[in-house]
């Protein structure tokens, strides 16, 4: 039996978007400056989200930032560091600061860099750490209370195939991803 996966979507009219009930919407997306984060920063755009784009990276945020408006977007931008331990408390509290109360978290961060694990050392792994499982963690924690106290929010996190099957050279990518996929599994089945 054939099956219309679009059955029940309807064009928005917004150059190919999809209405996916998320128009007003207030997103943020971290390491939202390039790659997997810019396009996920631009595909909800193009839902008629509001994005905020949180990146470390001044040029990058405002390259980004700049092509959402022209697009006719609202967007915001704001520098932030992931692995700091503030650093997602502030991006959460600003970008609700500039458009209002974050409603799509989009979690997506650098991956540390590559190498094997019989070559790693403690400031490798604590840096990993620190930026892909504490950071998705505490930004996670940081906009759930409001998300549940309006009942309605969407959280989504970038790691990488190498949750299911690890990838040679990659040790602390691997095993903090792992990490990730294992959190919000946790949280799925707990709200």
């Amino acid at each position: 039996m054939v099956t219309d996966s679009t059955a029940g979507m309807e064009s928005s009219g917004r150059g190919g978007a999809m209405e996916l009930g998320i128009e007003g919407r207030v997103a943020l997306v971290t390491g939202g400056s390039r790659g997997i984060g810019r396009a996920a920063a631009e595909a909800l755009a193009r839902e008629g989200a509001q994005v905020v784009v949180a990146a470390r990276g001044a040029k990058g945020v405002d390259a980004a930032v700049a092509a959402l408006r022209e697009s006719g977007a609202r967007a915001e931008g704001i520098l932030t560091d992931m692995s700091d331990p503030l650093g997602p408390a502030d991006a959460v509290a600003r970008a609700e600061a500039f458009i209002g109360p974050v409603e799509i978290l989009v979690a997506n961060a650098g991956g540390p860099p590559p190498g094997r694990f019989v070559e790693s050392d403690d400031d490798g792994w604590d840096i990993a750490v620190q930026q892909n499982l504490l950071g998705t963690v505490r930004l996670i924690r940081a906009a759930l209370p409001g998300m549940r106290a309006r009942g309605w929010g969407r959280i989504v996190t970038i790691t990488s195939t190498s949750v299911r099957e690890v990838i040679d050279g990659l040790a602390l990518s691997n095993a903090t991803r792992a990490g990730v996929a294992g959190a919000v599994r946790t949280l799925a089945r707990e709200v």
